[in-house]
């Protein structure tokens, strides 16, 4: 590969000249403007395999982010990966990286580097943290509160037959209907259920809607709206209404 390509394409994108300095044979060090929380540059990496660039940070993001913060726990770790996932990013022995071809090096570079901002973003970690015990907390209260209902995970009508739009649970009811259960700990999970309840109506299908919020003060006032206009029942917070939820589908589901 030209590397002369490999960089003009780069500065192309940032609209300015872009150095790279060879550290090794095929493995260059790329100068971008942008920081870790702490002013320091990040450190990026490209080695280049072929017709391939592997976007790459030598390990240097965990390193940093281990003098204080530790990912010691299943639900560090879970968030840590989700966040991954979300890019398409991959974590080998400590090293962040991700393959780009050389005419999309650009766009890959800018998805690498948010990756490391928000991984480098321990008030953003602790954050996604804090919700997906809500979500485990959730998953918990469903299975074991409710456990009488025989509540299904992931439920998907029989229409979408692609599996694309899930309610994460539902609760059989009587004459073949569901009551679909919707936790929320973030706008992003508000607007999803918003979507999937809507794409439900227009394929005819209404079953009994719930959405149990983590905070409902922390859902912006807008989607917040828009969710209210499509749930039928909500609760601001599950943690102090889990018996006010069970004593609902009590009256609700064995009525």
């Amino acid at each position: 590969m030209d590397i002369k390509i490999l960089q003009k394409n780069i500065s192309d994108g940032f609209h300015k000249n872009i150095f790279l300095k060879e550290k090794r044979p095929n493995l260059y060090q790329v100068f971008l403007p942008f920081y870790y929380p702490d002013g320091d540059m990040i450190e990026i990496f490209l080695e280049v395999n072929g017709n391939n660039i592997v976007i790459q940070d030598m390990g240097m993001t965990l390193m940093r982010l281990s003098y204080n913060f530790d990912l010691n726990s299943k639900n560090k770790k879970k968030v840590f990966n989700e966040i991954l996932n979300n890019y398409q990013m991959e974590e080998f022995e400590g090293n962040l990286k991700i393959v780009a071809s050389c005419d999309k090096i650009f766009s890959y570079l800018m998805q690498f580097i948010q990756v490391v901002i928000k991984i480098s973003d321990l008030e953003f970690l602790k954050r996604e943290i804090v919700k997906n015990l809500f979500y485990e907390y959730f998953e918990k209260f469903i299975t074991v509160d409710l456990g009488k209902f025989n509540p299904i995970k992931e439920f998907y009508p029989d229409f979408d037959t692609k599996k694309q739009y899930p309610t994460p649970y539902a609760i059989p009811m009587k004459n073949k209907e569901y009551f679909c259960i919707y936790p929320i700990a973030s706008d992003d999970k508000c607007n999803e259920s918003i979507i999937t309840i809507q794409h439900y109506e227009l394929h005819d299908f209404r079953p009994e809607t719930l959405a149990v919020f983590e905070n409902q003060e922390s859902i912006g006032r807008k989607p917040l709206a828009r969710l209210s206009n499509v749930v039928g029942k909500q609760f601001s917070a599950l943690q102090g209404n889990e018996h006010k939820i069970e004593e609902y589908f009590n009256r609700t589901c064995l009525a």
